[in-house]
């Protein structure tokens, strides 16, 4: 049977009808299928967001201060950072006015600000009144004025934290040994405000990384427990506080486990570090050349001033600059930003024994300036600012008040003290403070207690330069018979190393000295009948020494002060020795008749075929009738 089969075709009307009913569906097919994929794409952006955040604790801390800032932004608010949340103040954003700040201006600000303290920083250190009073910007701009707009740079430190399975941590145990410890170590609150803050355990962990960056350990294991928040506070607190670790870079890595403990920690080091010798020989040098003309000046003011004026003239503002955060980069380089200006400043006034802190904060972007101690007063120098095409001193020992519009602190730095007041370039104070700084200008000028000067034909503890003068705390002039420590001032003063490549060893359990028996109107030199033996050996063996090294002579001291010179060699140093109280006038006249030079440089300096010598002489009263000199040095 035979089929024949036509070729039938639906009426077009009926034809185009079905073409467009299924062009329809399959519209609606890709755009179900572009909703499909990009729901999915969400679902796995989220998964690797939580786990991100699962394998860096502080990103969850970062977003956080992300989403706040923004709903901040759109009810209304400014974007002015968060004093409290950290040192990004770009990343944070609070109002002055949200109740959940603590009580700046009041009654309560200690406690308020010890409740909403960082992770790490000691409470109770606040509430006891070493946080003197710092109280945020009224104004909700904070912002650079245009004439210094973009001179900033500052960069926060920066963390990688990775998640490790408990089994793993006894292989760390043995592939990350504790390096040095740093126990021996000891830093004076007055030039290392950061470690005075930190809880009393992280304290063992501050010193610790010190050490290992002393050493240039990249990896070891906490010295104490330590979670993540805690590890960067410590971390901060290392890097803000030493500026002579110039080869620390600002980040750092751990590895924590799933509770959040730190075991672990993993340095970084910059270009610096690969011929580090070469590379604190030329620092050294640098700073060296600055600190030597600046110890002929005779308050700590001009000393500042000086030092100010020196980093404007050498160093250059450059955005890209290599190692830019680092002092190496404005000292060795000439070249750097907010940071590394901040830093040399640092440095070069703890050199000279004048307490000065790396302030970090915004200033409408992320930027560093520095809090400088005169006297009894505290001020805020901003060298990067004043180094503009016609240098200035618009930002130079200025008050809170005065940086208020243009300088935020964020971190750490809210718990530095308070800048109350100004100063003008005369040391007068502005902004209605009663009282000075402290220092006098002039030939004979007092200095502080304890921190003395000299480039070689003088460097007295105590003294101002100029010939035969001498400068005392609480004195306005020196008669050049006068000894450190006077009008009812305690003689013994807690002593920083200026050349913290060695910090001391040892210092007085309180930080004073109970043997304070020095009175202006009476001859410095003690009546050693009334010095009980056994307390004069107390205090030796307190201060670690036998009664052999004691030098009673000055020929004695001479030799010794000889030998040590020969044995610690050239480049940035320091050598102690312990004379009797007697003795000091002796000692002091030689550094201002400069008889010293003939009794122990001369030869020294032959012997180490070195040509230039300065010295910063430090006294201490360690009681019992003696008194321990520290002899900073710099031999080229």
């Amino acid at each position: 049977m035979l089929f024949f089969v036509r070729n039938c075709r639906a009426p077009g009307g009926v034809q185009n009808t079905i073409s467009r009913k299924y062009r329809q569906n399959v519209s609606k097919m890709k755009v179900a299928k572009a909703i499909f994929f990009f729901i999915m794409s969400l679902i796995m952006i989220l998964c690797i967001g939580v786990l991100a955040c699962a394998l860096n604790p502080s990103l969850t801390e970062m977003l956080a201060e992300k989403v706040e800032n923004l709903s901040f932004v759109q009810s209304g608010g400014s974007s002015q950072p968060d004093p409290l949340s950290g040192d990004s103040g770009g990343s944070s954003g609070s109002s002055q006015d949200d109740p959940g700040q603590p009580d700046m201006d009041g009654s309560g600000a200690a406690d308020g600000l010890a409740d909403a303290a960082r992770a790490g920083v000691n409470a109770d250190w606040i509430r006891d009144g070493n946080q003197t009073g710092y109280e945020p910007p009224d104004s909700q701009s904070v912002e650079a004025p245009a004439s210094v707009s973009g001179r900033t740079g500052y960069e926060p430190v920066q963390e990688e934290a990775q998640q490790i399975e408990p089994e793993e941590e006894e292989e760390l145990a043995e592939s990350a040994p504790l390096g040095n410890t740093g126990s021996e170590l000891s830093f004076d609150p007055e030039f290392y405000p950061f470690y005075a803050m930190l809880e009393t355990d992280l304290q063992s962990l501050y010193k610790q990384i010190y050490a290992n960056a002393m050493d240039m350990v990249q990896s070891f294991s906490p010295v104490t427990a330590v979670n993540v928040n805690q590890l960067k506070t410590v971390f901060e607190a290392v890097y803000n506080d030493h500026p002579e670790l110039f080869w620390l870079e600002t980040g750092y890595s751990c590895k924590y486990l799933r509770n959040g403990s730190c075991v672990e920690i993993t340095l970084k080091y910059n270009a610096t570090a690969s011929n580090l010798e070469a590379s604190r020989q030329e620092f050294e040098s640098r700073a060296g050349t600055i600190l030597a003309a600046a110890v002929e000046r005779g308050s700590d003011l001009e000393k500042e001033q000086y030092v100010h004026d020196s980093l404007m003239e050498q160093v250059e503002y450059v955005v890209n600059a290599p190692m830019n955060q680092s002092a190496y980069s404005a000292l060795a380089n000439g070249r750097t930003v907010c940071a590394g200006y901040a830093r040399a400043f640092q440095y070069l006034m703890q050199r000279l024994g004048i307490p000065c802190y790396y302030c970090t904060g915004y200033a409408g972007e992320d930027h560093a300036w520095n809090i400088i101690k005169l006297g009894e007063d505290y001020f805020n120098v901003d060298v990067t600012w004043d180094d503009t095409d016609t240098p200035t001193y618009d930002y130079f020992n200025k008050s809170d008040r005065e940086f208020g519009t243009s300088h935020m602190r964020t971190g750490l730095a809210v718990y530095l003290p308070a800048c109350v007041s100004g100063m003008d370039m005369q040391g007068n104070p502005v902004n209605g403070n009663d009282s000075g700084a402290g220092n006098g200008t002039g030939t004979g000028d007092s200095g502080n207690a304890g921190n003395g000067t000299g480039t070689g034909d003088s460097g007295n503890a105590g003294n101002g330069t100029g010939t035969g003068d001498s400068g005392n705390a609480g004195n306005d002039t020196g008669d050049g018979d006068s000894q450190p420590g006077t009008d009812g001032q305690e003689s013994a003063v807690v002593l920083i190393n200026p050349t913290p490549i060695e910090p001391l060893r040892w210092q007085g359990g309180s930080g004073t000295d109970a043997d304070t028996d020095t009175d202006p109107e009476h001859d410095p030199a003690p009546d050693t009948e009334s010095v009980d033996e056994a307390e004069g050996q107390e205090a030796l063996d307190r201060a670690g020494i036998s009664g052999e090294d004691v030098r009673d002579t000055m020929e004695a001291y001479y030799e010794d002060c000889g030998r040590l010179l020969r044995e610690v060699g050239t480049g940035d140093r320091q050598f102690t020795n312990v004379i009797p109280k007697e003795m000091w006038s002796s000692v002091e006249q030689a550094y201002n008749n400069g008889a010293y030079r003939s009794g122990y440089v001369d030869d020294a300096l032959e012997a180490m075929d070195a040509d230039s010598f300065v010295i910063l002489l430090q006294v201490q009263d360690i009681g019992g009738g003696y008194y321990r000199l520290y002899h900073n040095v710099y031999t080229n």
